[in-house]
């Protein structure tokens, strides 16, 4: 079959339009595919999955409705009122039928005309199609001493001798036996991977930065981080392992305490909230004057001074940490605060409501820019352009087709 009249049959299927002849054909094709296309497979399931989304949250929003239940996407909505009246009901199943159908002809339409589904025609709206961060950090030791660490490792054991994790020594430096301060840094569009004293290891998110002793020696394994940071501890029941967060002027500071476990904490100093995401184990959170423990997929929320705790699904938060930018009905504007900071970019927002639009997807934070906006503005609802001096211009989309 022709890769044109593949994606149609996806599309069909997705979303529940498929013939009975249909669905044969392309349970052919798929248990006859190759790996490649069952990988093009999922991409394009992520894609209309964010599509959905976004087209519900639109028509709630339109038709002055604060929820609506979606079946087979998850319950992802801006507010918790039921429905009211079986007409209202059977005009929403029509409305979102008809407009899920407009943007996935749409879709499809676009595809079949480019061929490979690429952003051809989009290239003239990103003047500087970026390329994603990528590895990279600095270390600032207890003298002042600055050493940038090589783009072509992946992470770094602190002991007495600095080395990467391939047992390379990172520029003849020694620690020796004293303690020194030692300071981990990544810039915007960065991220890399940290060894502690101890073992324990810890994953910086772009802009980030933890700070720690070269030794932990007696009572508590303490450090401090401000961004985003994913911790595999080492388990040790007699020293906690701590991690403080710092104070901004939105919010008060955190610590969290683990004997070992995995966890993910984004504590970035311009957004509202901090935000520990536990995998495995259990922890201890401490903000003001609370203290909650939390277990595996939950998530506590701290900000001044209180604690709240969701259950979440915990790979969400750590999608980062494994390649991907993961939608799991964010709203816009926490979108692009992660794409900014990854693809060191400045956004300039042209329409303040669409901050509030909410999606659903995955894609992968190794595509250049376009590849990742290109699939926001697939919903209909959105449409950026890139500047050659780096600025993301965020405009609301006219109409509901590309």
């Amino acid at each position: 079959m022709q890769k044109e009249e593949i994606q149609l049959l996806v599309k069909n299927y997705l979303n529940g339009v498929a013939t009975a002849e249909e669905l044969e054909r392309l349970s052919d094709w798929y248990g006859s595919a190759s790996d490649e296309n069952v990988e093009w497979f999922a991409e394009v399931e992520r894609e209309e999955e964010l599509l959905k989304v976004s087209m519900y949250a639109n028509i709630e929003r339109k038709i002055g409705k604060q929820e609506i239940g979606k079946q087979g996407i998850g319950e992802r909505g801006i507010g918790e009122r039921e429905h009211s009246g079986s007409i209202l009901k059977l005009w929403l199943r029509i409305a979102v039928a008809a407009a899920v159908a407009m943007i996935v002809f749409g879709v499809w339409l676009f595809n079949s005309r480019y061929g490979d589904g690429n952003v051809k025609p989009q290239t003239a709206a990103y003047a500087n199609d970026l390329a994603p961060g990528k590895q990279g950090a600095t270390l600032t030791l207890g003298n002042g001493k600055r050493i940038a660490l090589s783009e072509a490792k992946n992470g770094v054991v602190v002991g007495k001798d600095l080395e990467y994790n391939d047992g390379t020594k990172v520029a003849g430096e020694e620690l020796g036996s004293a303690m020194v301060e030692v300071t981990a840094e990544t810039a915007r569009g960065q991220t890399y991977s940290f060894t502690l004293p101890d073992g324990s290891k810890v994953w910086l998110n772009a802009d980030s930065k933890i700070s720690f002793p070269s030794q932990f020696k007696e009572g508590q394994r303490r450090i401090m981080l401000e961004g985003e940071a994913y911790f595999e501890v080492v388990k040790d029941q007699v020293h906690p392992f701590v991690v403080g967060t710092s104070l901004s002027g939105k919010r008060g500071g955190q610590e969290v305490e683990v004997l070992g476990t995995h966890f993910n904490i984004n504590s970035y100093t311009n957004e509202p909230d901090i935000k520990t995401t536990l995998l495995e184990g259990s922890i201890k959170i401490s903000s003001g004057s609370q203290n909650r423990i939390i277990k595996p997929n939950e998530q506590a929320i701290a900000g001044r001074g209180s604690i709240e705790i969701r259950e979440v699904t915990a790979e969400d938060a750590v999608a980062w940490k494994n390649g991907y930018f993961q939608f799991n009905g964010d709203n816009l504007e926490s979108i692009i605060t992660r794409i900014a900071r990854w693809y060191d970019i400045s956004p300039v927002w042209q329409d303040e409501t669409l901050k509030q639009e909410v999606f659903l997807g995955t894609v992968s934070r190794y595509e250049k820019i376009s590849k990742v906006l290109h699939m926001l503005e697939r919903t209909g609802t959105v449409s950026f352009s890139v500047t050659a001096d780096n600025k993301l211009i965020i405009r609301k989309k006219n109409n509901w087709t590309n």
